[in-house]
């Protein structure tokens, strides 16, 4: 997200050519305007904690209302001008002083500059959840992205509608949200980091987007009530340990377009019963169905070309490992597929 010079950051859509300085509707220009930072414990308790959270107040604002009981703060008559690279400094001081959070009050006309400021901040150490605290006039397809560990363990959360515009949702984003039975994805996504929806257990299923290409490491960890997963045809990645620990899975389909999949990215899936692997894949990775215990027949692409060690280790049900590629190099048998599977097409098998 950059600074526009036809400022449409919110629904007036005032034009303001913020590039060059020009002061929009809201009060916002090129530098960031903040009336205060400090530790403040007076937000909700889940907030502020008992360390109080990393409150930044940002001058101006896109209502204007007239009872506004931050006058001076949203009319942009207090304040002070601050650089990106300060900005970033504020949240990392904010962090060191034992906040929960960095709590964004009134931020939306300030978007650009704060996420180019926590980039840096991420970059140098901010580990802190972020509270995007706003009660202005805004518009949903401005949102861009959502960023790391923004909803970590928020555990009253039970549905999710991200609307479109969100082309990213970052690592850890909503780790841990328990409660969390619903969640409906934007036509625009095209990235789920690392752990983005792991260990929600009331999770039942989900539908990936078209435009998604990548899955990231532990995205749909351990959420043990996922029973459907749809993967577009547009995933060419997915990564380590994906789905492990998805025990209520019944049935998953790899699209063609699928060229690698990282390691254990099934494993544990114990009730998965059907698998259908695209011809994309070229190796099935170590632990890729570690523990499947309730697949019983698998058919191995052609254009798999090696099969590494403990792949199908713990596939206790499993009896039939077709392989149309001859030439599959399988690491180490004995360790890759378990004895007690007969192996069809493969040199040396039935």
């Amino acid at each position: 997200m950059e600074l526009s010079e036809k400022c449409e950051l919110c629904p007036r859509k005032c034009g303001a050519n913020r590039v060059l300085d020009k002061t929009g509707f809201c009060g916002g220009a090129k530098d960031v305007k903040v009336a205060r930072a400090a530790l403040h414990f007076w937000e909700e308790p889940c907030i502020s904690g008992e360390e109080g959270s990393g409150t930044v107040f940002f001058s101006g604002c896109t209502m204007r209302c007239i009872f506004c009981q931050n006058r001076e703060i949203s009319r942009g008559e207090a304040g002070k001008l601050v650089s990106v690279g300060r900005l970033a400094e504020i949240f990392l001081e904010l962090q060191q002083k034992g906040a929960n959070n960095i709590n964004l009050v009134t931020p939306m006309h300030y978007a650009p500059q704060i996420t180019a400021a926590l980039d840096i901040a991420r970059k140098n150490g901010l580990s802190l959840p972020i509270v995007w605290n706003t009660g202005g006039w805004e518009l949903p397809e401005s949102v861009e992205s959502i960023g790391d560990r923004a909803f970590y363990e928020c555990e009253s959360i039970t549905e999710i509608n991200i609307p479109e515009g969100v082309e990213v949702i970052g690592e850890n984003t909503f780790f841990g949200c328990n409660a969390l039975q619903k969640i409906t994805l934007p036509d625009s996504l095209t990235t789920i980091g690392d752990s983005a929806f792991g260990c929600n257990s009331k999770l039942s299923e989900i539908t990936v987007p078209e435009k998604v290409t990548e899955i990231g490491a532990l995205a749909f960890y351990s959420c043990s009530s996922l029973e459907k997963v749809n993967i577009p045809s547009g995933v060419t990645r997915i990564n380590d340990n994906t789905f492990e620990g998805c025990s209520n899975l019944k049935s998953i389909t790899i699209p063609d377009s699928v060229i690698d999949i990282g390691k254990d990215v099934f494993a544990y899936c114990s009730s998965i019963e059907n698998i259908v692997l695209g011809n994309g894949i070229k190796v099935l990775a170590s632990k890729m169905f570690y523990g499947c215990s309730s697949v019983v027949e698998l058919v191995i692409p052609e254009t798999v070309e090696g099969i590494q060690n403990f792949a199908f280790d713990g596939c206790s049900s499993l009896s039939s490992l077709r392989i149309l590629n001859s030439d599959c190099k399988i690491f180490d048998s004995y360790y890759a597929i378990p004895s007690t599977v007969t192996i069809y097409g493969h040199e040396g098998s039935k």
